[in-house]
């Protein structure tokens, strides 16, 4: 068929006119605070498309409340308000909204940059197209890379027996889904896969993009991990109903064997076994089987939806030494010591907003396997040139000696060592980076190795293994009375403590006595230390070191001594410091005074660092743990 210039401008012109007709409709259903909710948000407002947010949120939570401002000029529609489930505030989201393209996330869900912009030319440019999906890739609760969503598959009968579309990357035409009578409220886990089979069964059609558009986080305590009786019978009744009992006897089964792999003591064994098994299909998307293995080439994207441009990514793998053979990022190959844990520098930042594609390429007839990658904290000669406080912990270990005690700065800069032919390891492979207006929570059983980290941190004890580089000031209140002359008057321990901090310039009478009426102590200046009681002399050390404006402020258990009142105007003025953009750093056994003050949290346990998350996911999997022991 042979077309003139001017056919050919019509048809674009029409083309980019249906284009513009394309807008998006895309609920947020919130049941629970998630601080992983901001990262959602941030992968919505950086599309390049038409777009209708509608956050649902029953949580309940001030915090959700908090994130919900930060975005709240990109919220089309903003409820806070209990429902009646997911599906009920997805259906409340949709019809309150006026896009004819529909979707949902939930808080720990997100798109991958570009993806409505893909889709909506899809459909833009197939009218008669009713539904469009693609791969998603899968994240832990740390924010690791694991895979690929293996489920998903091209649109076939198999959906009767088994979910093939992940939901954050399905796309449906309202229309459609209204055809069809919606999403079903009454259901909680198989609401998705439910909708995609009534459409599938109305003969809707389906274009299927064989590539990530979102990722999805599978951890302990989400929906795809349960395998409660509720789940399993709504899977068994779906399943039923159109493909029969026994199908539904193997897909549960399915279930079952699925979690026992993944969340469970024998994952271990399974993965081991598994990727061996002779009968068992193999599955391969991007190059990347079940289990990671990596046949051939395998192709991962890597989007950076934080705040601040990002140049380091973490890769873990197995059998590297013999089996990589190279990785390339974007097509362009970088230089990679061949061991299980690779880290790669990017020649040049990627900013927020934009991604990158891995491609990390097998040896022949080798084995390589992939376990995960991540983003890395920035280069060690990328501190902020504008002297910002950082804190940035490079696979530090801190051991003790078995006889004698740790070694200390003193000791170190004084070449003293302490004989012993033992060593008890406190911290292993500690990798932490803290930024400006971070409040970070140490949560962790009594020997988890709280206390070293924050003297590890504070500079008081230097690392045996790894890099520490901390910049800015730094106050510390580690033990009741730390560093101070029980012997001195309380004016002469505030200019002391200015001076252990290199902090002195700061003195005058007038910091002396703003330091001890926040204390209420204002009447006992020359009052020795040693008559304070230990609630007084906790107060006494807390005002002298948030009155030192620290640009790093360092806390262990400061508020187990002291009345109520005092730890509210403490909670105060931290947080007011915390709003002049320096990091805090608390460690304490309270649930609700890390949940009150803290954006985020780490889990130790036995020297390490076993989660980073947002603190009520944290202490579900404390709880989980202590619950173990």
């Amino acid at each position: 068929i042979l077309t003139t210039q001017a056919d050919t401008a019509e048809i674009v012109t029409n083309c980019q006119t249906t284009k513009d007709k394309i807008e998006f409709s895309i609920a947020v259903p919130v049941g629970k605070e998630d601080e992983r909710l901001s990262r959602a948000l941030r992968s919505l407002v950086i599309q390049d498309a038409n777009l209708n947010i509608a956050l649902l949120d029953a949580s309940g939570s001030d915090r959700v409340r908090r994130i919900a401002d930060d975005f709240k000029s990109a919220l089309t529609l903003r409820l806070h308000r209990p429902d009646t489930g997911q599906a009920a505030a997805i259906r409340a989201g949709w019809r309150q909204t006026t896009g004819n393209i529909l979707c949902w996330l939930n808080a720990d869900d997100a798109l991958l940059p570009g993806t409505l912009a893909e889709v909506g030319e899809i459909f833009a440019a197939n009218p008669k197209t009713d539904v469009v999906y693609g791969h998603s890739i899968i994240q832990d609760s740390l924010g690791q890379t694991t895979g690929y969503h293996m489920a998903v598959d091209d649109i076939s009968d198999a959906l009767y027996q088994t979910n093939l579309i992940s939901q954050p990357s399905c796309f449906v035409r309202r229309q459609a889904v209204e055809d069809v009578g919606g999403i079903d409220p009454s259901l909680k886990y198989v609401m998705d896969w439910d909708l995609w089979v009534r459409l599938y069964r109305a003969g809707k059609r389906f274009h299927f993009i064989d590539r990530p558009l979102s990722s999805v986080v599978w951890e302990t305590g989400t929906k795809t991990a349960s395998i409660s009786p509720r789940r399993l019978f709504e899977i068994s009744r779906l399943v039923v109903r159109y493909a029969g009992s026994k199908a539904a006897f193997h897909t549960n089964f399915g279930v079952l064997r699925h979690h026992l792999g993944t969340y469970t003591a024998l994952a271990r064994l399974y993965l081991k076994l598994q990727p061996r098994h002779a009968l068992k299909e193999r599955k391969i998307i991007a190059g990347l089987e079940r289990h990671g293995r990596i046949m051939n080439e395998a192709k991962l994207p890597f989007a950076n939806l934080s705040v601040t441009p990002l140049s380091r990514i973490t890769i873990n793998l197995e059998w590297a030494d013999s089996g990589l053979d190279s990785i390339k990022v974007d097509d362009v190959p970088v230089t990679v010591d061949k061991t299980d844990k690779v880290l790669i520098n990017l020649p040049t930042p990627i900013a927020p907003g934009r991604m990158i594609w891995l491609n990390i390429r097998a040896a022949p007839n080798e084995n390589l396997r992939f376990i995960s990658a991540c983003w890395d904290s920035p280069n060690d000669d990328e501190l902020p040139p504008d002297g910002s406080p950082i804190v940035l912990l490079r696979n530090c270990d801190i051991s003790v000696p078995t006889t004698g005690s740790v070694k200390t700065l003193k000791q170190t800069l004084l070449a003293r060592e302490n004989v012993s032919t033992r060593e008890r390891e406190l911290l292993h492979d500690i990798n932490l980076t803290a930024l400006p207006g971070e409040r970070i929570g140490i949560v962790g059983g009594n020997g988890a190795g709280k206390t070293t980290l924050l003297r590890l941190i504070a500079g008081i004890f230097p690392p045996n293994h790894g890099t520490r580089i901390v910049t800015g000031s730094v106050a510390a209140v580690l033990a009741l009375g730390r560093g101070l002359d029980p012997e001195l008057s309380l004016r002469a321990n505030v200019a002391l403590g200015l001076i252990q901090s290199n902090r002195n310039d700061l003195y005058s009478e007038q910091l002396v006595q703003k330091i001890l009426d926040f204390a209420t102590l204002g009447e006992r200046a020359n009052d020795p230390l040693r008559r304070l009681s230990a609630g007084l002399q906790a107060r006494f050390a807390f005002s002298l070191s948030i009155h030192q404006s620290p640009d790093i402020l360092i806390l262990d258990e400061i508020f187990t001594i002291g009345d109520a009142g005092f730890v509210e105007k403490a909670i105060a003025a931290m947080m007011d410091r915390v709003d002049d953009a320096p990091i805090l750093f608390i460690a304490s056994h309270s649930e609700e005074e890390i949940r009150e003050i803290c954006s985020r949290a780490l889990l130790l346990d036995q020297g390490e660092i076993v989660m980073d998350a947002d603190p009520p996911s944290v202490f579900v999997e404390y709880r989980k743990m202590l619950s173990e022991r």
